[in-house]
């Protein structure tokens, strides 16, 4: 695959990433401008989608997203690589790590739900490990876990740019 088209499927990927960051952001404008309580701070699509499963299928998606693309663009020759593209590749390396902490997140609120059955009964939110570890709260640790994610997936794509993109610019 070339650095182009692997360059539009993370555009793509990171079109996705970007709308569920805006259901975390709307989720912090309800419960901090609108002061709504977070069980009724669904975000945009929180009454559809507001489901662990869905949350844990999208991580794990992304995650695996995410390693695909680095492997990707691992595959590529190396002489065909700027410094650029070398240092946006181990950024997108170390996205997929901190992203797979958020998904060992997730995986452990689906393990919380399916075997604690004080969290399926839906009175308290499942806390996972960091808002358990730190007090935080679930919807505050997660608006931040993606903020990290989404912040790091602008700066790669911004260093994973074709060179086309960057003497099209120079030229203007």
């Amino acid at each position: 695959m070339t650095t182009r088209r692997l360059f539009i499927l993370f555009g793509l990927i990171f079109a996705v990433q970007t709308g569920h960051y805006a259901e975390h952001v709307t989720q912090m404008i309800q419960i901090y401008a609108l002061h709504t309580t977070p069980p009724l701070a669904r975000g945009l699509l929180g009454s559809v989608f507001d489901f662990e499963w869905v949350h844990f299928v999208y991580n794990l998606g992304l995650e695996l997203a995410l390693v695909a693309l680095w492997l990707g663009y691992r595959s590529i020759r190396q002489a065909d690589f700027s410094i650029t593209l070398n240092r946006g590749i181990w950024l997108l390396a170390a996205t997929a790590v901190f992203q797979g902490y958020h998904s060992i997140e997730h995986i452990t609120h689906i393990l919380q739900y399916l075997f604690i059955p004080v969290y399926r009964s839906g009175l308290f939110p499942q806390p996972g490990i960091l808002p358990d570890q730190t007090g935080w709260p679930i919807f505050l640790v997660h608006f931040w876990l993606n903020t990290i994610v989404w912040v790091a997936m602008v700066v790669v794509l911004w260093h994973l740019r074709p060179s086309i993109v960057v003497q099209a610019a120079r030229a203007t």
